[in-house]
Formats: C-alpha cells, structure tokens, sequence
C-alpha cells in the first residue's frame, strides 16, 4: 500500500484542525527562534529587538488572519513563521561582517545569554572573526514563546472596534 499526500491534500487537513495549524506555526517559529539565539547568536541588541518585533508583528497577523473568513494557505503561512526570525540573524550577520570589522569588539548578556564578537589580525596579516556564544538557560526561548502566545490570543479576542464612532 502506498501513501501518496499531495500539498492540496495536506493543506485541506490543516484548514479542517485549525488548532493543528496553529501548533504548526507556532513550533515552526519556535524551533527557528531557538536555532538563531542558542546555535547562530545574535551579537547587538538591534537584533534582539527586531526579533522581538517580527515575532509579535507575526503573531498579531495570524491570530487576526485565523479570526476573518479569508482562504488560508497553509503551507506557505507555516514557511515564513519559520522564515520570519531569519529576518534577524540576517541582519546581525550582515552588521557582523560589514560594521563590525571597523568597530571594537561587542558584546551582549541577556536572560543568561552572552555573546562575543570581534575581528582579529592574525600574525600573517589576515583578518578573523573570533565569536563566543554562552547560553545557560532556556528562559529566552521561554519568553518568546510565552510572548507570541499572549499576542496571539489577544488579538483572536480583541473585537474589531467600528471605524464610524459617534462623538458626543
């Protein structure tokens, strides 16, 4: 016997378990967010930050998106939740190999998470990124994903205010 799933089968089972979809989409964003912080690392608090901004901007569009009657793609919503903390590491790579070859070295502790870059000079004249990534607890990771449940629900509760308020 041979199973054979096409993407239009897959997508009308997660549209038919919403919750599974969900679930989906939140271990997807997740387990991306978790790869970037504790195995890439992110070096300035600018990518902090807009980690933090992707996700909840992203959480806030899904729950608003599963709230309204519109056709739901789900496959490509799942594929950028998981492309959507790259966003970040992009740009600490970016400021990593650009900015910081002329800067001093930097470094950030948070949550039990520190981090260290610079570039160096070798003897024989070449230039080295030296990195030290030392993470010894989870909570980050914790709080992210506590922080796109939060946004998530709020915004499946929130009620769509009238644009025609009456002003007395």
């Amino acid at each position: 016997m041979t199973v054979h799933i096409s993407f239009e089968d897959l997508e009308k089972y997660l549209k038919s378990h919403l919750f599974l979809f969900s679930m989906l989409v939140l271990l997807a964003a997740s387990l991306i967010t978790r790869y970037i912080v504790f195995d890439i690392g992110l070096y300035f608090w600018v990518s902090y930050l807009l980690l933090g901004l992707s996700l909840g901007a992203g959480s806030i569009r899904f729950g608003r998106l599963l709230r309204r009657n519109t056709p739901l793609r789900p496959i490509l919503i799942i594929l950028i939740a998981a492309a959507l903390p790259l966003i970040a590491a992009g740009f600490d790579q970016l400021f990593l190999n650009t900015t910081l070859r002329f800067t001093g070295p930097v470094s950030i502790s948070i949550a039990n998470i520190s981090a260290t870059a610079q570039w160096l000079t070798s003897p024989d004249g070449g230039m080295y990124r030296s990195t030290h990534l030392s993470a010894t607890s989870d909570l980050l990771w914790f709080i992210a994903i506590a922080y796109m449940l939060v946004l998530f629900f709020i915004s499946q509760v929130r009620r769509k205010r009238p644009d025609n308020l009456a002003t007395a």
